[in-house]
């Protein structure tokens, strides 16, 4: 990181350089929604001051002003309400630049660096997390699905609150289910019920989530279309987990038990009428 500093403080602008860094992320100067966002504000050296409209909580803040200042940082490690901003070169830690990390962006103190009268452009960075459970209180792990355990629970954290869709893909890329849940507190819950579709194939599935809107919908797409197009579909976060064949009720297991019931009760009936004719003679 602090090399990476080095680089980019030799610079007068933050975004230049971090398109070429984290083009897997983003577009030049372009947010995406939940994950990643950018923007500018004008200092005004007010303390305690509060810049909204992230989108989120920030696991991460770096603010360059577009001078030849260095930029300053701040992680989500070093305590999201403690006044602890760091540098990225040997010079010693600072405080009263970026304060605190707060639900919908970050607090500034009025430093020399982040809030005096200029111009200032950030980057801020989300960690979210989706994994799935067996329970609906998301209290253990599960990542293999039998006979035992057919309902999928997602649980996600780091997600804005807003409105989502999350969509499941069996072993096939084939999208077997969706629901469009809202977060709340940064979580996001989903349930999936493994025998709502027969025809499903068992193996590695995936739970895909993408904001409710702003970008192209899951739709019919395939899961190998939209993993190669994750900017196009907003694709926020992909969980993998396995469903045994145990776990779904197969389609041609279905039949095969309605047929065999089916021949039992014809041989019942048979048997029923030939002792009834015994006993009539």
């Amino acid at each position: 990181l602090r090399r990476l500093g080095y680089i980019w403080s030799s610079t007068l602008w933050l975004i230049s350089p971090m398109c070429g860094i984290f083009s897997t992320y983003c577009n030049c100067g372009t947010s995406v929604s939940g994950r990643l966002a950018v923007g500018s504000y004008t200092g005004n050296n007010t303390d305690n001051r509060s810049i909204s409209g992230v989108g989120f909580q920030p696991e991460w803040v770096v603010i360059q002003r577009t001078s030849t200042d260095q930029a300053r940082h701040k992680l989500a490690s070093t305590g999201a309400t403690s006044d602890y901003s760091q540098l990225f070169d040997v010079v010693a830690d600072e405080t009263n630049r970026i304060q605190a990390l707060e639900s919908d962006g970050f607090q500034l103190g009025n430093g020399v660096g982040v809030n005096v009268s200029s111009t200032y452009y950030y980057i801020a960075f989300n960690q979210i997390a989706l994994e799935s459970y067996e329970d609906s209180g998301r209290t253990t792990v599960r990542n293999t699905y039998t006979s035992s355990f057919n309902t999928v629970y997602m649980h996600g954290t780091g997600f804005a609150n807003t409105d989502y869709l999350v969509a499941y893909y069996d072993n096939g890329g084939v999208k077997r289910g969706s629901e469009t849940p809202s977060a709340s507190g940064g979580t996001l819950n989903s349930t999936y019920l493994l025998t709502s579709d027969l025809t499903a194939a068992a193996g590695t599935w995936h739970a895909l989530v993408q904001p409710s809107s702003g970008y192209t919908g899951f739709g019919t797409a395939s899961y190998a279309t939209i993993v190669a197009s994750p900017d196009t579909y907003g694709l926020l976060a992909n969980d993998s987990f396995t469903v045994e064949s145990s776990a779904i009720p197969e389609f041609p297991t279905v039949v095969a038990g309605i047929a065999v019931a089916g021949m039992c009760a014809v041989i019942y009936w048979w048997l029923r009428n030939r002792r009834l004719a015994h006993v009539q003679a």
